[in-house]
């Protein structure tokens, strides 16, 4: 039989050691995600009610937004109020991209996506498609092919 010797002990308790010390890393990496994500999740949803809640307290955006945006509508607008649509829309636009960048990064669900205004009506409006077209060269690839897809575009 082979003694054991206090080299070996000492090899053994650091292994152990080390082994205990990375499994601590891993738990501690899976709980900052978790947290990290329900703080994205948070963040995404305080945009979205922003927004929301911005149109629906601003009688002239709420009318802007409501009605279908035909090129005859934009064309109809003041200056002022061509100027807020297309400012509201741009907004809304930035808004979903980086929604898409923190899925990108892990952060938000796929399943999240579609709730924070990826499909909605007003982007099958011929202005906003308009819109589009001009301001997408301005934004990630990934997220244009994203959205384009999800919009049947």
């Amino acid at each position: 039989m082979k003694s054991v010797s206090p080299r070996s002990i000492s090899e053994l308790a650091a292994t152990v050691g080390v082994l205990a010390g990375l499994l601590f890393v891993g738990v501690e990496i899976r709980n900052n995600t978790a947290v990290a994500r329900a703080e994205t999740r948070r963040e995404v949803a305080a945009q979205n009610i922003e927004m929301v809640m911005r149109i629906a307290e601003d009688e002239d955006l709420m009318r802007l937004w409501s009605t279908p945006w035909t090129m005859e509508f934009f064309d109809s607008l003041s200056q002022v109020d061509q100027g807020r649509l297309t400012f509201t829309a741009i907004g809304f636009i930035l808004r979903l991209e980086s929604t898409y960048l923190q899925f990108e990064q892990g952060l938000l669900e796929a399943a999240g996506l579609r709730g924070y205004g990826f499909v909605q009506p007003r982007v099958d409006d011929p202005w906003f498609r308009d819109l589009w077209t001009g301001y997408r060269v301005s934004l990630d690839p990934d997220f244009v092919s994203y959205f384009e897809t999800e919009n049947g575009y």
